[in-house]
């Protein structure tokens, strides 16, 4: 039968085993308990959304169905700059054969011409009040 009462001993191998325990196998258990905690708390608050380029469209509705109340009310800042964005240059290259992105000042005006033309009546169709703003102001074209 053998001794397990703890020594001091370092000639006894147990010595070694406690000490071996103590010096790998604690720290061990800390880290990978921190670990399964961090790992829990990561997962239950949501993450930050990747950063999403000025001119990167993320709103889903179609811009044939968005009205002046969506861009009034539910658009974000960025959303209404990429939808001006991408209207404004699709009527510059499409319809008057221009070449390339307008500049974010020109767009920016473009925005805000519809924003104005949209304070009157939110079910206007936002694209109605663009195609309107744009041949209305020769500014915008190429």
């Amino acid at each position: 039968m053998t001794d397990d009462t703890p020594t001091t001993d370092p000639k006894d191998g147990r010595f070694w085993r406690g000490l071996l325990w103590v010096m790998i196998g604690f720290p061990v258990l800390i880290i990978g308990g921190c670990a399964v905690l961090m790992v829990s708390y990561s997962g239950s608050a949501s993450a930050p959304p990747p950063a999403v380029s000025k001119y990167t469209q993320t709103w889903t509705k179609g811009y044939d169905k968005t009205d002046c109340g969506d861009w009034n009310s539910v658009m974000t800042v960025q959303q209404r700059f990429a939808m001006s964005a991408d209207v404004l240059t699709s009527a510059r290259n499409k319809i008057s054969g221009g070449k390339g992105m307008p500049s974010d000042v020109l767009i920016l005006d473009f925005e805000k011409n519809i924003s104005t033309a949209c304070e009157a009546d939110n079910s206007v169709k936002v694209l109605e009040i663009a195609y309107y703003v744009y041949n209305y102001d020769s500014t915008f074209k190429p």
